[in-house]
């Protein structure tokens, strides 16, 4: 995620608040998540009254895709912002392509560097 700035961004600045997790190093990994229902109810909770503005996206972290997600983590520990939609629909990709390179299944433990 550290060659998407305004994403990189964001997740640094929550990793540094509440409980670290997803961080390298802070005992707190981040767990895939393979239910699409429950990825789609964790990006709602967050996500859902964001404002749109024109070219952005809401970005959540931690991701939806993870146990983490949604309102899983008190809300010292998560947060959203507003990224370009190229940044987002990269991220996505990029993502998905993780969990299928490293043959991570539901709960498996990863680490997000920035």
């Amino acid at each position: 995620m550290s060659t998407l700035p305004e994403i990189a961004e964001n997740i640094r600045r929550i990793q540094a608040k509440g409980g670290h997790y997803g961080k390298p190093g802070s005992g707190h990994p981040l767990r895939r998540l393979t239910d699409g229902r429950k990825a789609a109810a964790n990006r709602r909770a967050v996500c859902g009254k964001a404002k749109p503005l024109r070219g952005k996206s809401c970005d959540e972290y931690p991701f939806a895709r993870t146990h983490e997600g949604g309102t899983a983590l008190p809300a010292a520990s998560r947060g959203i912002a507003m990224v370009p939609e190229n940044e987002q629909d990269q991220q996505g990709g990029r993502i998905i392509g993780f969990y299928k390179q490293e043959r991570l299944v539901n709960k498996d433990g990863f680490w997000v560097a920035v």
